[in-house]
Order: C-alpha cells, then structure tokens, then sequence
C-alpha cells in the first residue's frame, strides 16, 4: 500500500443496538466500525500510512493491525476521495440549450407557477429570436457536441417552430441531440413520428395512477388529463421507443397518498421507461407542500420501490454539478432573454442579458455560484451529505429560503431520516461488512 492516502470521505454514522455503522452517501458503501477503525480515522488527518501502522501497533494487538490494513486495503476505493478522479464539466461553453418557445399551455395544473403572472400570457417564440439563439449556440459551442431542449408553457403549441429549429440545424450541418418536455396531450400521429425520427429524448408529464394524476393535472374545463396521456405513452411504446422516453411527476401533499400505487403501476406498465416523481416546489401558501410525514413516506416509498436498493446503487448522490445552469447549461425565453433555467424565467435577478445583444455568458449570481462551489467552503467540505446539495435542481435550490443552507440546497433532515430508519434493521446490518 503506498504511503500516501488520500481524503478520507465524510461519513453518515448512526448506532444500532451499540454497533455504529458508517455509510458513504457517494458511493454508497455501508460498513460496522470498530474500535481499530475509529483509532484509524482520527490519525488519517495527520499521518501517512506507516506511521498509522506505527502507532495502531502500540495499541493493538500487531496481528489485529496487520488484518485491518488489509481491510483498509480492500475497500480503499470506497473509504477514500480521489479528487482527481472526480469529474466535472468544465466546459468553456454551453453545451445545453433551453428553449422556452411559447408561455401558453392547453392544460391548467393545479400547482404550476401558480403565483408567476407570465404562465398566463400567450407570449410565443418568433424565428428570428429562435435562429439567432441557434447560430449564437453553435458559434460557442467550437465543435463540441450540443443539446437542445424544448420546454414551455406546452411546447407542442408551436410545433410549427420546433421543425423549422430541427431543419435550421440540418442545413448548418451540425450534429445536435433533442429533447422536448411535454405533458403529451397534444402529441398527434404525425408529431411522434417527427420526434421519433429526429431521435429526440422525450419527458412526458404524469403524475402517476388516475386518482394521483387528475387531482391536479387538468385541462382548463377542469377534466383530468390521465386517460389521453396514457393513451400517448403507449403508442410510444408500441412503437419501441422506450429507450428515449420517461416520464417525470410531481407529489403534493393531496396525492402522496397515492404514490406507492403510482410507482408500482407505472414501473409495470411502462416497464424499462425512467419515471421520477419530484417533490412539488411551493411556498406553503397553496397547501401542496409535503409535511414531514409525507416526506417520510415519499422516502419509504422510493426506497421500497427501487430496484436495486438505493443504497446499493453506486450512482446514489455521487455526480457533481448535475444540473449545470449557467455554467454549461443556458435558457433563452419567448423574446430571447436569457436565464440560467427556464423555472428562472421572468425573475430579473436572474435574467443573464438577451440573445439579440448580448453574449452567452456563464452567470455570475451570487446563490448560484454558492452551490457550485460547495465543496470549497469550511462548512461544508466535511459534510456526509454535500453532494446533496450539489444535485439535483438548482432551480429549486435557488428559490428556496436563504437562510435554510442545509435544508434548502440538499434534504439532509430527509436523508438522516431515510438512513437510521435503513439502518435499523438489524438483519440488514449484519450483511454488511465490518472494518
């Protein structure tokens, strides 16, 4: 073993009938600590690995020591940070590009932006801003490989545009990927085969079983949207295009209730389709929000549900700089003002310039660049749950209480929960390994 150790990671500890058991939210490596161990972790930030050796000799036996050094040797990997393993993009230009190209939308949820005038206005993208935020994107883009999303409002209400985008960057020659976010109810024949065609990702808008979805998804006559969304989704599938699809809802407190019928109907229906089921993003003033009961049940649920284990799945909270918004990842509106998310749009704080004048430019706002440098900050560099914090949406991150740091950027009450309810099983404990 070389002499030279890396960070040790920060790790969730609780205790379990008086054994302690460590996780590592990165990696999701899970492991009962002794008395050795602890021993071992407060001498990492001072010590190279033979003078740890040196001094566990003096006060444990010499053959217990050379057993746990072997451990430390096995599980290396995920008992430490290699930081330079650790991949960012740093990309010098934006490679994802939004295009909220119409306000409007044929549907009328109840917990959509409820409080944001601009969702009620017919304001719809013209060609002109639309082809100058194309040219200005691939311009920057200097031959890196590009993304283009299509959002709203309802996004299918101006079809008409996102062929002539699709065809702008056929004739530029230029290789991009697509996706569109839709609540599917507008999705004719003829669309899904252009969208199909042009090999777009394609997130559809469902709440999950009948009761969940029509409690707050509905048209404007106030009749819920499940029968037709569903009816889209499977013509998606007959077609064999599940690999590009998935499905994105949200959970209020109304229809938490529901949820676990919800995951278990969708997963089996739509088999091999991605669906993920987002807390609803309210201010407490409307009802929607989950209470800590609901969360704990959002909790149980997912975990419950997932196959495998969330706790064994390596990808669990382990990506850094996720979302990217303002730093590889820009939004231009209806009349080409740019923010660094379309759930931004409308907000003047966070309003980066506008595509017929200005540059794209990485965002230089305060809260944002906040999260994005996380891992530099006293507090927070030690912490078990920053990659929390660091995932996920900024958006929600961004317009949430400044003054909740913990709870606003990350879940780290939830996860605390989530982890000694996990833990507590003490079958479960005794299957993972102690070092």
């Amino acid at each position: 073993m070389s002499n030279e150790l890396n960070e040790l990671n920060p790790f969730f500890e609780t205790s379990v009938n008086n054994i302690r058991v460590l996780c590592n939210l990165d990696n999701a490596f899970s492991f009962r600590s002794s008395e050795i161990m602890d021993e071992f972790r407060l001498l990492t930030n001072d010590c190279g690995i033979e003078e740890i050796e040196e001094k566990l000799m003096k006060k444990f036996d010499r053959v217990i020591v050379q057993r746990f050094m072997k451990k430390i040797n096995l599980y290396r990997a995920f008992l430490f940070t290699d930081k330079a393993a650790i991949k960012q993009n740093n990309s010098e230009c934006f490679t994802v590009l939004t295009l909220n190209v119409i306000h409007s939308c044929n549907m009328r949820c109840k917990y959509c932006f409820e409080e944001i005038e601009f969702r009620k206005d017919t304001e719809i993208m013209s060609e002109e801003i639309a082809f100058k935020a194309i040219d200005t994107f691939i311009t920057q883009l200097n031959g890196e490989a590009g993304h283009i999303i299509f959002t709203g409002g309802e996004p299918i209400l101006n079809f008409s545009l996102i062929k002539k985008i699709v065809n702008h960057v056929k004739l530029s020659n230029y290789k991009m990927t697509y996706m569109i976010k839709t609540n599917g109810t507008l999705i004719s024949e003829d669309i899904m085969m252009f969208l199909i065609n042009n090999e777009f990702d394609i997130q559809v808008s469902l709440d999950g079983c009948q009761e969940a979805n029509d409690r707050n998804r509905v048209y404007a006559n106030q009749m819920g949207t499940y029968r037709d969304v569903v009816a889209v989704l499977d013509r998606f599938m007959e077609k064999g295009y599940k690999n590009k699809l998935s499905i994105h809802g949200t959970v209020t407190h109304q229809t938490i209730k529901y949820l676990r019928d919800s995951l278990g109907l969708i997963h089996k229906r739509y088999r091999g389709v991605s669906f993920e089921v987002k807390v609803v993003m309210d201010n407490n003033s409307s009802g929607y929000s989950l209470t800590d009961e609901d969360m704990k049940e959002y909790l149980r649920c997912h975990l419950e549900e997932r196959e495998p284990s969330v706790f064994e799945d390596e990808g669990y909270l382990k990506t850094k700089y996720i979302c990217g918004i303002g730093l590889w990842h820009i939004t231009v509106d209806t009349n080409g003002d740019l923010y660094p998310c379309y759930r931004l749009i409308g907000i003047n704080e966070f309003k980066m310039g506008n595509v017929i004048c200005d540059r794209f430019s990485k965002s230089s706002h305060q809260k944002l660049n906040e999260i994005y440098n996380l891992h530099e900050k006293p507090g927070c560099q030690k912490c078990y749950a920053i990659n929390s914090c660091t995932n996920g949406c900024y958006a929600d991150k961004l317009l949430t209480d400044n003054n909740r740091l913990c709870s606003s950027y990350g879940n780290k009450k939830s996860i605390e929960w989530l982890l000694t309810d996990y833990f507590s099983d003490l079958n479960r404990v005794a299957l993972i390994p102690k070092i």
